[in-house]
């Protein structure tokens, strides 16, 4: 009975060593997976940041291409006022007919 005892005794603490190795490797799993996933995600965070400000850029140059083709109208539209004046005082009772 005794014999019988040390061996439950030693299986005892062989399983209760082996249960510690295991929660011990595991909860170093769980923090690499923890660190993987932070390191993904600044990366990921990075990467949309940098997205976000290169289409910050590319509206702005829009906004400014579309600020200038606005003025540009806006002149040639004055222009052709002007020379429809001019022509209109050059030629007062005569309609111009181009066809």
């Amino acid at each position: 009975m005794q014999l019988v005892e040390t061996e439950l005794q030693t299986s005892k603490k062989r399983l209760v060593d082996e249960i510690a190795d295991l929660k011990a490797t595991h909860a170093s799993d769980m923090q690499k997976l923890v660190d993987a996933r932070t390191a993904k995600e600044g990366a990921l965070q990075t990467e949309r940041d940098e997205a976000v400000r290169k289409l910050e850029i590319a509206t702005k140059r829009h906004q400014d291409e579309l600020q200038s083709a606005r003025g540009q109208a806006d002149v040639a539209l004055a222009s052709l006022w002007q020379v429809d004046t001019t022509l209109a005082s050059k030629f007062p009772s005569h309609s111009i007919d181009f066809f």
